[in-house]
């Protein structure tokens, strides 16, 4: 539950910035760690926004999924995708 509330923040902080700010390439690339992939960071938070959802929920897969907002298959999919089983 304390991830969930973790990640709800970042997600808020994220819209904030969206919301009106604009984020120079220079400040981007500065908060960025060195050599660290756009993918590999969306595969971790995706990853770790499963596993939060499948804790919360003790590993029931329909629940975790309409937590997520996702279809029960489609993070079934992404699960064994993430090799999260």
């Amino acid at each position: 539950m304390e991830r969930l509330l973790f990640l709800a923040k970042i997600e808020k902080g994220l819209q904030q910035a969206d919301a009106g700010q604009t984020i120079s390439h220079a400040h981007v690339k500065d908060k960025m760690p060195k050599g660290s992939a756009l993918i590999e960071r969306t595969h971790r938070l995706e990853s770790n926004l499963i596993r939060a959802a499948l804790e919360c929920c003790h590993r029931n897969k329909t629940k975790a999924a309409k937590q997520l907002g996702l279809n029960r298959t489609t993070l079934q999919y992404k699960i064994k995708k993430l090799s999260l089983e």
